[in-house]
């Protein structure tokens, strides 16, 4: 990049993405997109470009570090410290023995429902033998 060119970021897919600003109000947006015209010259100051890891877009954040503490807190952790991470809170929860779980109240509802349901159904074959048993009583 030279003095008087404008500020581009190469994703890691190879795309070039052009820096650029828009003013609203007081709010100031800063943008990348694929079109070079207009585009800033250089990145404002305290900001730095990053790369989302999942989509491969740029953007802009404030600099980590600087101002009284030096940079003591840092933002977030690095990715593969949160995989590892994850990983060890999926480890201990398949670890943990599980205490017997409760059906839940909708699981009950259909089981009554299921049971009423056999009831019935036996009532009616109840009903049905009922007269033919008569019937042929009131044969002999």
């Amino acid at each position: 990049m030279g003095l008087l060119s404008p500020y581009i970021y190469v994703n890691k897919k190879g795309k070039k993405f052009w820096l650029h600003v828009r003013q609203k109000g007081k709010v100031t947006l800063y943008f990348f997109s694929r079109d070079p015209r207009d585009a800033l010259l250089n990145i404002p100051k305290g900001f730095e470009a990053f790369e989302n890891p999942k989509t491969g877009m740029p953007m802009l954040r404030k600099k980590i570090g600087g101002g009284l503490l030096g940079g003591i807190f840092k933002r977030g952790k690095p990715k593969e410290e949160l995989k590892e991470g994850e990983d060890k809170k999926t480890e201990e929860k398949k670890e943990e023995p599980k205490p017997a779980e409760e059906k839940p109240a909708e699981e009950k509802k259909e089981k009554t429902k299921e049971e009423k349901k056999e009831e019935v159904k036996a009532e009616v074959k109840e009903t049905k033998e009922q007269p033919k048993e008569e019937s042929e009583e009131e044969k002999k």
